[in-house]
């Protein structure tokens, strides 16, 4: 434990600079293998035991490390549970059998899980297929430990749900983080070992979804007034120092990777996947995680810095240094996005004008203006603060009401930080001096946002979802649709064009309305989901032929999203809302252009332009590869699209943002019963209304 007398701030600070002294000393060569090591290969956390070689492989490249590294790691982990705790935490409560089982029945997700493993329980017993014979055989493997495996997940999700920055900690840590530092150890006080370890989360920090549920921990515990602002300062500082250190070592050594886990559920169809090759991986470059590091612990003394700040500040600066998705696939650069120039600006004194001037040039390519640039599918406070990070310099925009802002000021901090660690260049201007010399900067003719790493993106996103389209065991789709004596035969007119590159856009995009124009005339019954989502999985394929997304998992999660949008809302009724109704056919297109741009990396190519922009016209408009609802004028439009943009946010989808007015910023309300402060928005001020011509289009 702690010393009584030092508080957790003293703690962290003190943990943090052991982190920064021993990254610097680390010896590169420990990590340039990304291959599993003999020893390793094939085997789980859940299965160490079973394979006495492991734990010499893993002594092996523990060896390799620098004295003292393996034993900070261990310490640094056991200062969450010792922090926690100090807070009120108690692990063991949450482990009771009757907890657990309490804790789930109340969660429905939950709930539908245990009902769906005694289900599976009972097939595996009716079919006499054991455990110990399941193993025997590795195509049964799977099979054999979905019931261990399900009990594992709902065990694992309860304690993460009864702990402080749960979710934080899973998508930091691992899923099981929660569970593995509450498990009591030699010394009375739960921590993490190397192999226990996870990076399965890190992809999530880019989920808009994952990305509130985080924002809402941190925001709960750094309210005015609340004792917990700093231990969230701590936690968000450690977490990130457990993962420079991660991204230090060879990754063949988290073996928690491999093991047994839900990969999807589609209503009580669940996929029950295991090894490394099913997830997504991501590594940071090491270089980029001292500076992460040191930027979390600069923060630790300054106020105006919160926990929600430092998360995201820390996640810009974070560089990938590769990507990989699939099994036996190679590690590629990640795309990312670059900008020469971030305008750091008090939008009452500035944004009309820098906004007008950089149109007014061309629009300087890489020139980051926050009304000119969409947010991609991440939190506000992510899309600034990451795009700040990925600038080779930021002018700051000395205005009188600059130093009032307390965005402006952190945005300031973070850059003062940046430059002394040379990750970028800082200078203050006063507006006139910016606009001059704006109007000098080159127009070039790249891409509004410069990609790199399109490797990263190779899988092709129609020909799977065809592949999956009549597939039972993929379901709901034109399998289970056509199953329950629907008139699939309303989908063969689409279907008969995917494939062809004779068809225009326009013709596309009418035929698409025409059988989403007949899929929702159908009478409402229980079973219309599986064709609206079949319908939806057919306009996907159509308007993206050659877009690509990672890997056949990204793009059957997405059809799983999609899946679980369409489910939404029919559930909340919005398919009867007025406005709804009346251009049913776009909103559902609008539903299947979102998933696209989510698969796509928001880069799709011009075809599925020319096409989601036909598809969608009149109820929002694509912006730099973005989908935009405009709320601007109240009245029932606007309730529609507050009820989508939250029903696609829960399903995880980040394709779509809001157009606003300063005048009333709508992000500042609640929709049943959740902020709309955190959610991705461009906020017009007078005189910028021409910017968005194309938005009187959707209004």
């Amino acid at each position: 434990m702690p010393d009584d007398q030092q508080s957790p701030i003293e703690v962290t600070r003190q943990a943090l600079s052991d982190v920064v002294a021993t990254l610097r000393e680390f010896p590169q060569d420990c990590r340039l293998d990304s291959t599993v090591p003999p020893g390793l290969d094939g085997v789980t956390l859940s299965t160490l035991l079973n394979f006495p070689a492991a734990a010499e492989a893993l002594n092996r490249m523990r060896r390799r490390w620098p004295p003292g590294f393996y034993s900070l790691f261990v310490a640094v982990s056991s200062l969450i549970p010792q922090i926690l705790q100090m807070y009120g935490w108690r692990p063991d409560a949450l482990r009771q059998p009757g907890r657990v089982m309490a804790a789930a029945l109340a969660d429905p997700n939950l709930r539908q899980l245990i009902v769906t493993t005694g289900q599976v329980a009972n097939e595996m017993r009716e079919a006499d297929v054991g455990e110990q014979r399941a193993e025997q055989n590795p195509i049964m493997f799977g099979i054999g430990r979905t019931p261990q495996t399900l009990m594992h997940h709902i065990a694992a999700e309860v304690v993460a749900r009864g702990t402080p920055f749960g979710r934080m900690l899973q998508v930091m840590l691992g899923p099981e983080s929660p569970s593995i530092l509450g498990n009591p150890s030699e010394k009375g006080i739960g921590n993490m070992q190397p192999h226990e370890f996870s990076r399965v989360g890190w992809p999530k920090l880019s989920h808009i979804s994952d990305q509130i549920e985080i924002e809402h921990e941190l925001t709960a515990a750094s309210a005015p007034g609340n004792a917990a602002a700093q231990v969230a300062k701590c936690m968000v500082g450690l977490c990130w120092s457990m993962a420079a250190m991660a991204s230090l070592v060879q990754p063949g050594i988290f073996i928690a990777e491999a093991d047994p886990h839900l990969s999807s559920n589609r209503n009580g169809q669940l996929t029950i996947s295991y090894g490394r090759g099913t997830h997504l991986l991501i590594n940071y470059q090491p270089a980029s995680m001292i500076s992460v590091v040191e930027i979390c612990l600069a923060a630790l003394a300054e106020p105006d810095i919160t926990a929600c700040d430092l998360m995201w500040m820390a996640a810009g600066a974070a560089t990938t240094e590769f990507v990989r998705a699939g099994t036996g696939a190679d590690p590629v650069a990640p795309r990312s996005s670059l900008y020469d120039t971030f305008l750091s600006h008090r939008g009452l004194d500035a944004k009309s004008r820098l906004a007008h001037a950089l149109r007014q040039h061309g629009e300087p390519r890489r020139v980051f203006l926050d009304c000119l640039t969409m947010p991609h599918g991440v939190i506000n406070r992510a899309f600034v603060f990451g795009s700040l990070a990925r600038s080779k310099s930021v002018m700051v925009v000395d205005t009188s009401n600059f130093s009032g802002s307390a965005w402006c000021r952190k945005e300031l901090w973070f850059s003062e930080i940046l430059g002394r660690h040379g990750r970028l260049q800082l200078t203050r201007e006063t507006l006139d001096k910016t606009l001059e010399l704006l109007a000098r900067t080159d127009s070039s003719t790249e891409e509004s946002e410069p990609r790199h790493g399109e490797e990263e993106f190779i899988y092709r996103i129609a020909p799977r979802i065809m592949r999956d389209f009549d597939y039972e065991l993929r379901a709901p789709n034109r399998a289970s649709a056509k199953s329950k004596g629907l008139d699939v035969s309303l989908l063969a007119p689409v279907e008969g064009l995917i494939g062809r590159a004779d068809v225009a856009a326009s013709v596309l995009a009418e035929t698409v309305l025409g059988m989403l124009r007949e899929v929702t005339s159908t009478p409402a019954s229980e079973e219309r989901n599986d064709l609206w989502c079949a319908a939806l999985q057919l306009t996907l394929a159509a308007i993206g032929p050659e877009v690509r997304a990672r890997s056949k998992m990204e793009v059957r999660g997405g059809v799983d999203r999609l899946n679980a949008l369409v489910s939404r809302i029919l559930s909340k009724d919005i398919q009867n809302h007025p406005v709804f109704q009346a251009a049913a056919p776009r909103y559902l297109a609008l539903v299947a252009s979102v998933v696209l741009i989510d698969l796509a990396g928001f880069a799709l190519d011009q075809i599925a332009v020319d096409v989601i922009e036909k598809l969608t016209n009149g109820v929002a408009f694509l912006h730099n590869q973005t989908l935009v609802l405009d709320v601007r004028d109240p009245g029932p439009k606007r309730d529609l699209h507050f009820r989508l943009l939250m029903a696609a946010i829960r399903s995880n989808l980040g394709g779509l943002t809001i157009l606003q007015t300063a005048a009333d910023p709508v992000h500042e309300l609640e929709i049943d019963g959740e902020t709309l402060s955190v959610l991705p928005c461009v906020t017009l001020y007078p005189g910028m209304e021409d910017l968005f011509a194309e938005a009187h289009g959707s209004s």
